[in-house]
């Protein structure tokens, strides 16, 4: 175990750079913080080492099989992105998984740019069996803190990637997996007159415009969820949510 006390230390220094798209992407790293995700992670190949406070490493350190740094709190506040803080961190090596195509459930994601609706997205594939959930461009960092924290851990259970959305569909439909966009599309059927089916695809779109057009073309078959009530629309991390547990019925 090394002891780190000086925030300009060079361990310090890179572990800061974790805090940014541009960084995690240089390092193919990214940075998880409370015991609950450190844990989570530590049942996955994934973690490279941790970073805690002497505190943590008096509760923790003995059950933890990795490289372990004690920092400073100092170290503490400059990493910590949560309000009160457990002092205890992970360096996590991102997963770069094969994709098997040819089988199963998977989520598409266009353009969803909040952090917790991405996070609470892939946490709820996991909890509904989904094979993958594969995010397109314009969506927001899968590794963003938020997302993390939204995630609970579900990134170590599922296959959770980026991908260009338009080849993907073209995949699925070679190996005659169903595509289902979500639309208020004329040719629109509604989610309770579709029967589940074993392997889907169901693209979600954009909080605010939606999935695009383009997507919404290649795709099969265009769904609604359907409501009694007032409300304009569905959170998209709700309707996606709603929509996994109608398949996971098969």
């Amino acid at each position: 175990m090394q002891k780190i006390t000086s925030v300009h230390n060079d361990y310090v220094k890179q572990w800061k750079k974790l805090l940014t798209t541009k960084g995690r992407k240089q390092a193919k790293a990214y940075l998880i913080e409370s015991w609950h995700l450190v844990e989570e992670a530590l049942k996955s190949p994934y973690v490279q080492y941790c970073m805690m406070n002497q505190a943590m490493y008096e509760q923790y350190g003995a059950v933890i099989q990795v490289p372990i740094y004690m920092i400073s709190e100092d170290i503490v506040k400059l990493l910590a992105q949560t309000q009160t803080p457990q002092a205890i961190f992970a360096v996590v090596s991102m997963n770069e998984p094969t994709l098997d195509l040819s089988h199963g459930k998977y989520m598409l994601i266009d353009a969803v740019q909040d952090p917790g609706n991405l996070g609470t997205i892939i946490r709820t594939a996991d909890a509904a069996g989904f094979s993958a959930v594969l995010v397109g461009s314009g969506s927001v960092d899968i590794y963003n803190d938020k997302t993390i924290r939204a995630m609970q851990g579900s990134q170590f259970h599922i296959v959770v990637c980026k991908v260009d959305l338009l080849d993907t569909i073209q995949h699925f439909k070679a190996n005659r997996i169903k595509v289902y966009g979500t639309s208020l599309h004329e040719r629109s059927q509604s989610l309770f007159d579709i029967e589940p089916i074993q392997n889907c695809a169901v693209i979600v779109g954009n909080e605010g415009s939606g999935v695009q057009q383009a997507l919404l073309e290649a795709s099969d078959q265009p769904i609604f969820i359907p409501m009694q009530g007032k409300a304009e629309s569905l959170n998209v991390a709700v309707a996606a949510s709603l929509i996994m547990y109608h398949f996971m019925k098969k």
